[in-house]
This record gives C-alpha cells, sequence and structure tokens, in this order.
C-alpha cells in the first residue's frame, strides 16, 4: 500500500471481542481498494490479532470521497 489505510468500524463480530472493519487505502500503482476484513483478537491461543479477509474490491466513488482523493 502507499500510504497509511483508513481504517473504520463496521460491525460487531459473532463472537465476542471480534469485529468487522473496513480499511481504504491506495496501492503502490494507484488503485484505490476497499477492503473488509474480521479483526479477531490476541486470545489464550494465539500471542497475536489476526484479521480474516472478507472482501476486497475497487473504492465506490463515495469511498474514495471519505478516503479524501476525489
Amino acid at each position: 500500500m502507499r500510504n497509511q489505510p483508513k481504517f473504520r468500524f463496521v460491525e460487531k463480530g459473532h463472537q465476542e471481542g471480534e469485529g468487522v472493519y473496513m480499511a481504504l487505502s491506495q496501492t503502490e500503482e494507484g488503485r484505490f481498494l476497499t477492503t473488509l476484513f474480521i479483526y479477531k483478537p490476541v486470545t489464550d491461543e494465539k500471542k497475536r490479532p489476526e484479521a480474516l479477509i472478507l472482501s476486497a474490491r475497487d473504492m465506490a466513488d463515495k469511498e474514495r470521497k471519505l478516503y479524501g482523493r476525489k
């Protein structure tokens, strides 16, 4: 990614402590992407947090305005 993505909370996940988030960012090639993922926090079994990617696609016009690059 070219620069720091902007993260937004979307909704609570099904498991306690998990949440669905949206990341808006731009690739090194200049493509604007929206990525939706589930954030899985650290637990006794895991030593570090994880992210499960749900979807990645080109940004919609509304998301581009939110990202600040329209």
